[in-house]
């Protein structure tokens, strides 16, 4: 419990309380994903509420379990992460997405962020450092 003074106003917050960050994984890789998800699962404010293996499956699972995030690759089966982020960020304004991919190409980068990617993190660097970043 923790109470924030304000002037003559006392208010408490049960820290508790406090929502967890709704988390929603998208890669056709099995390893990452997992790997993924252990590592954000050690963080007690991460709710992982869902995994997706393709854009099109992505879609699908935003729409049923409205996370907060997407941590999104790229190369993928059926809808590639850069048309599924368009859609995402058209269709559902409160999820937003990042990027978690290979390709460091400049060319990537600029189109994943004009379709609506609000974060780009290369695979070869660890995710426990950028997101405390």
């Amino acid at each position: 419990m923790m109470t924030q003074t304000n002037g003559s106003q006392s208010k408490s917050v049960n820290l508790n309380q406090i929502e967890k960050i709704r988390i929603s994984i998208v890669d056709d890789s099995r390893v990452i994903r997992e790997g993924l998800r252990v590592t954000l699962e050690t963080e007690t404010d991460f709710d992982i509420v869902g995994m997706a293996n393709n854009g099109k499956s992505a879609i699908e699972l935003i729409k049923d379990r409205q996370p907060d995030i997407v941590i999104m690759d790229i190369g993928m089966p059926k809808l590639n992460g850069i048309i599924s982020t368009q859609v995402i960020s058209e269709r559902f304004t409160g999820t937003k997405v990042v990027i978690y991919s290979d390709h460091a190409e400049n060319t990537y980068i600029s189109q994943s962020l004009e379709a609506g990617a609000k974060g780009y993190f290369l695979k070869k660097h660890r995710l426990r450092k950028s997101y405390k970043v």
